[in-house]
C-alpha cells in the first residue's frame, strides 16, 4: 500500500510537470566541420587537466575548445588504439586514460601520450573482447565491464582477474558500473538486473524484475547515477527510468505509459544545477529535483539552439557546469548558461522570406513588438507567444520590396505612425492591422523618426540633404524651413533622430552636421559639431541616437565618436569612447534598462555602461550576440523588461538582469612545442621532451635550436575564441604582452642563456587567472662558447704566453753568455 501511494504521488507530479517548463537549454554543436572524427559520440569524459574527450565509432577525440586531436587505430602499429570503435572511457589517479573499444582495452598515458594495448594472448579472454564499461573506484582500482563478464586489473603483475560474484555474473554483459558516495559499487547488467556490492565486491543486494522487496521494471540496466539528494537513478534499454532508495528498498518507475517519456530506451543520466538529465533514444528529458517535475526538453531540429540529433548516447557535466550531449548522428551538443545570454531572432527561418534590414521598433504595453523592415512592411512579434506576423503596405505590387520599406515608427495609443523611404506617412491601426495613407511628400525621402508636436501635428526628420527637419501640422501643412532671430529662414540638413528637450525646444541629430538645438519660441539655433570649440565640440558629426534617461540626462550616440552626455545649458559634459571602455566608437543605438544602465549597440557588439561608476561590460559577436551588424537608431526597452536591438540578419533580445558574468577561471595548459619549425613529440630523436609539454618544468635546447614556439590553451568552452592571453619571457621581454586570443608564442634567435616563459589567460568575459603557468628554457651555447672552452682558451693563452716568455728568457740568457764569451776571447 505504501509503495502504491508513493507511485500515485509520483504520477501526479509527472502530470503536473507536463504543463510546466522549468527553463530551456540552448545548445551549440560540434560536428565534422569542426574537426570531430565521426558524428556518433558514444561516451564523453573530461580529464583531470580539463580536456574534453569524445569516444566515437571512428576514433577518440581530444578537444580543447578550439581544435581536436584524434587518436585512431593504425594497422600494424601496436602503439595505436586496438580499434576505432570507442565505447567506454575512464581516467585513473595516475593520469592514465583507459579506453574501451569493440576489440579490446587500451591505456593512454596522458603524461607521455603513449598508448598501450591489452590485446595479446597474455590477457586471456579480455584480449579482444568488447569493452562496454569502465570504472576507476576511489581506491584507484580499474574495473572492466565486458560483453563476457567483469574483470579487475592487477597492476603489480599486469593481469586482469575475472570477477564473477560467485558465479552470479559469469560471462554476463556488464553494461554499466557506478560507485556511490558511500562507496557502494553498483553493477548494471544486460539480463541479471542490478547488483549492489561493498568495496570488497561482496554482494549486498541483487535487484531483478522478480525481487520481492524491490522489483525492477526489467533485468536490463543500461545507465546508473546517484543524484545530489542521494537517490539512485537507473535506466533501461527496454523499460524506461527508475529511481531507487536502496536503504529503504523503494522504487519509482517512469515509462511511456505513465510519464512524458516517448520511449523506454534510456541510455545515460547526469545532473546539472539540480536538474536531472536523462538521455534517451528519443531526445533529452529533465527532472527538477526540487519538485520532481518531469518534462521533455526538446526535439532535435535545424532551429538554432536545439540538439543536433534526437537520439542521445552520452551525457557529461564538466567542471564549469557545461552540459555535453553525445548524439547518435549529430556529433556533440553542449550548453552552458552563458551560451545563450542573447536570444537571436530570425524571422526569415519562420516565413522563408527575406525581410531586408530590421530597423526602428516600438513595443506596446500588451507585449507586441512592431519593427520596421526594408521590404516586408511591419513585422509583429508577440513577446508572450513568440509568434511572428508581418503586414506589407502594398502586398499586390510588382515592386513589393521597394514599396514596403519602412524607416521610422511612432506609437500613439492604438495608432502606429509609419514613415517610409518614399516620403509617405501611414497610420497603422494595431487593432485592425490596416494601413491608411496620411501624407505623401512630393518627392522620395526616408522618414527616419517622428515625435508629437504640441499643436497636434508631427515633427519629422528625414534624409533629404537640405531638408532634414519638418513640421507637419494637424491640417497636413508641411513646414521645412524655420525662422531664426535674424529674420532669415533656416533649414536643418539630412537628419536621423530627434528629441523634445522641453516644450518648444528640439534636439536634432543630423547625418553630417552634428547636433542642432532649435528653440521654436525664441527662434534660436545652436550647433554642436566637430569644428565647434568646447563645450560644443563633437568627435563625429554623424548622430545616430538621442535618448533622455529616467534621471533626466540626455545621451547622444554618434557614429565614430562614441557617446556624449549633453546638457542644454552647459553643452557637452562628457565624451565616452573606446579609450574609456566602450566596445566601439561607431554607436548605433542607446537603450536604458530599468536599473538605469545604458545598453549601447555598436558596429562591434554591445556595451553595458553604468553612468554611476563609469564601468563597462562588453559583448561582441563572439559572445553569442548573433546579429552581424546592428541597425542605426534601432533599439528599445520591451514591456517585459528586456532590451532589443535590430540588425541586418534579425534582432536580438536579452534580459539585463540575467546577463551574469562568467566567473569560471579555466585551467591553462601547454599544448605543444615547435623548434625550428618542427613539432617536438615525446621521446622523438631530438630528446627534448620526456613527457608532454604540460608536465614539463624545464626544457633544454642546443644553440642551433633557438627558434621556438610554445602553444597553450585556456580550457574554457564557453565562447572559447574569446579567451584572452598574455605572455612574458623573462630575459627577453621587458613587459607583459597582451596578445588577444592567439594561442601560441613565437621567439626567434634566442641567445644562449636561461629564460622563463610565463603565460596567463582570461575566460570569454575577461576574468583573468591569478596564477600563471611557467616553463624554464635553457639554450645551451655552442661548445666553443662554453665555460670549459673559455677555460681551455685561457689555459692555451697562458701556456703560449709562458712559452714566449721562456723563449725570450732563454734568448736573453744565450745573448749574455755569448757576450761574456766574446769578452773573454778578446782579453
Amino acid at each position: 500500500m505504501k509503495r502504491f501511494i508513493l507511485l500515485l504521488f509520483s504520477l501526479l507530479v509527472i502530470l503536473w510537470g507536463n504543463a510546466q517548463n522549468n527553463g530551456t537549454f540552448y545548445f551549440s554543436n560540434l560536428n565534422l566541420k569542426d574537426g570531430l572524427s565521426q558524428i556518433s559520440v558514444l561516451k564523453i569524459l573530461q580529464d583531470s587537466k580539463g580536456f574534453m574527450w569524445f569516444a566515437t565509432r571512428n576514433g577518440l577525440n581530444r578537444y580543447d575548445g578550439s581544435e581536436f586531436i584524434i587518436y585512431r587505430h593504425v594497422p600494424g602499429d601496436s602503439l595505436s588504439l586496438s580499434d576505432n570503435y570507442i565505447i567506454s572511457l575512464a581516467e585513473d589517479h595516475n593520469h592514465n586514460l583507459w579506453i574501451g573499444t569493440s576489440r579490446g582495452l587500451n591505456k593512454l598515458d596522458l603524461k607521455t601520450n603513449r598508448i598501450k594495448q591489452y590485446t595479446n594472448e597474455k590477457y586471456g579472454a579480455l584480449a579482444k573482447t568488447e569493452i562496454r564499461s569502465l570504472l576507476v573506484d576511489s581506491r584507484n582500482r580499474i574495473w572492466v565491464g565486458t560483453s563476457i563478464g567483469l574483470f579487475l586489473y592487477i597492476p603489480e603483475i599486469d593481469v586482469f582477474q575475472r570477477i564473477d560474484l560467485n558465479g552470479k555474473i559469469k560471462n554476463e554483459f556488464i553494461a554499466v558500473m557506478y560507485e556511490t558516495k558511500n562507496h557502494k559499487i553498483l553493477i548494471g547488467t544486460s539480463t541479471k538486473g542490478l547488483f549492489v556490492c561493498d568495496m570488497d565486491m561482496k554482494v549486498q543486494k541483487n535487484y531483478t524484475s522478480t525481487t520481492s522487496f524491490l522489483c525492477l521494471p526489467n533485468n536490463n540496466v543500461s545507465a546508473l547515477y546517484e543524484d545530489s539528494k542521494g537517490y539512485i537513478w537507473g535506466g533501461s534499454n527496454l523499460s524506461g527510468l527508475f529511481r531507487m532508495n536502496i536503504d529503504k528498498d523503494e522504487i519509482v518507475h517512469y515509462h511511456k505509459g505513465n510519464s512524458v517519456l516517448t520511449t523506454n530506451s534510456v541510455r545515460c543520466i547526469a545532473e546539472a544545477h539540480g536538474i536531472l538529465l536523462v538521455g534517451t533514444f528519443d531526445g533529452l528529458y529533465t527532472i527538477d529535483l526540487s519538485d520532481d517535475s518531469f518534462w521533455k526538453h526538446t526535439d532535435a531540429s535545424l532551429e538554432k539552439g536545439n540538439l543536433s540529433h534526437f537520439s542521445i548516447y552520452s551525457l557529461f557535466v564538466d567542471s564549469s557546469q557545461t552540459i555535453w550531449v553525445g548524439t547518435y548522428a549529430g556529433g556533440v551538443s553542449y550548453s552552458n548558461r552563458f551560451n545563450n545570454r542573447f536570444d537571436f531572432h530570425d524571422p526569415t527561418s519562420v516565413f522563408d522570406a527575406l525581410f531586408g534590414i530590421y530597423g526602428s521598433m516600438v513595443c506596446t504595453e500588451g507585449g507586441c513588438l512592431y519593427m520596421a523592415t526594408e521590404g516586408r512592411g511591419l513585422l509583429d512579434y508577440n513577446l508572450k507567444s513568440g509568434r511572428y506576423y508581418y503586414y506589407p503596405i502594398d502586398n499586390a505590387s510588382r515592386l513589393q520590396y521597394s514599396q514596403n520599406i519602412i524607416k521610422g515608427l511612432l506609437l500613439d495609443g492604438e495608432t502606429l505612425w509609419c514613415g517610409t523611404n518614399k516620403g509617405a506617412i501611414y497610420k497603422f491601426d494595431t487593432r485592425t492591422k490596416k494601413y491608411q495613407l496620411y501624407y505623401q511628400y512630393p518627392k522620395d525621402m526616408s522618414i527616419y523618426a517622428m515625435i508629437p508636436a504640441s499643436d497636434g501635428g508631427l515633427w519629422l526628420v528625414g534624409s533629404d540633404p537640405k531638408i532634414g527637419l519638418m513640421h507637419l501640422s494637424a491640417q497636413k501643412e508641411l513646414q521645412d524651413t524655420f525662422p531664426s532671430k535674424g529674420g532669415e529662414l533656416c533649414h536643418v540638413p539630412s537628419s536621423r533622430c530627434i528629441l523634445k528637450l522641453r516644450d518648444g525646444v528640439l534636439l536634432v541629430g543630423t547625418r553630417n552636421d552634428g547636433l542642432v538645438k532649435y528653440d521654436v519660441v525664441n527662434k534660436e539655433f545652436t550647433y554642436y559639431d566637430t569644428d565647434s570649440p568646447k563645450p560644443f565640440g563633437l568627435l563625429s558629426n554623424y548622430v545616430t541616437s538621442i535618448i533622455r534617461d529616467t534621471l533626466g540626462r540626455v545621451w547622444v550616440g554618434t557614429f565614430g565618436g562614441g557617446i556624449l552626455l549633453y546638457d542644454e545649458t552647459k553643452g557637452i559634459l562628457k565624451t565616452i569612447t573606446q579609450e574609456q571602455g566602450l566596445i566601439d566608437n561607431d554607436v548605433c543605438a542607446i537603450v536604458e534598462d530599468k536599473e538605469h544602465k545604458l545598453w549601447i549597440s555598436t558596429s562591434n557588439g554591445i556595451s553595458k555602461y553604468d553612468p554611476d561608476n563609469d564601468k563597462f561590460v562588453n559583448y561582441n559577436s563572439l559572445n553569442g550576440v548573433g546579429v552581424y551588424e546592428f541597425t542605426l537608431h534601432s533599439g528599445t526597452l520591451l514591456a517585459n523588461g528586456e532590451v532589443c536591438f535590430s540588425g541586418n540578419n534579425g534582432f536580438v533580445t536579452f534580459n539585463p538582469h540575467e546577463l551574469q558574468q562568467n566567473s569560471y577561471v579555466p585551467p591553462l595548459v601547454f599544448t605543444r612545442l615547435v623548434v625550428n619549425n618542427e613539432i617536438i613529440n615525446v621521446g622523438d630523436e631530438t630528446g627534448i621532451l620526456s613527457s608532454v609539454l604540460d608536465d614539463v618544468v624545464e626544457i633544454e635546447l642546443n644553440y642551433d635550436q633557438n627558434n621556438i614556439s610554445i602553444g597553450y590553451c585556456a580550457l574554457n568552452f564557453v565562447f572559447a575564441r574569446q579567451n584572452q592571453y598574455a605572455i612574458f619571457l623573462e630575459g627577453y621581454d621587458k613587459e607583459w604582452n597582451y596578445i588577444g586570443n592567439r594561442r601560441e608564442a613565437y621567439y626567434t634567435n634566442l641567445s644562449p642563456g636561461t629564460y622563463e616563459f610565463e603565460v596567463k589567460a582570461s575566460n570569454n568575459d575577461g576574468v583573468w587567472s591569478q596564477e600563471t603557468r611557467k616553463i624554464r628554457i635553457i639554450v645551451h651555447p655552442p661548445f666553443w662558447k662554453t665555460w670549459y672552452a673559455y677555460l681551455f682558451y685561457v689555459v692555451v693563452f697562458i701556456s703560449v704566453l709562458v712559452l714566449i716568455m721562456y723563449y725570450i728568457s732563454k734568448k736573453q740568457k744565450l745573448e749574455r753568455e755569448l757576450q761574456f764569451l766574446n769578452m773573454y776571447l778578446e782579453a
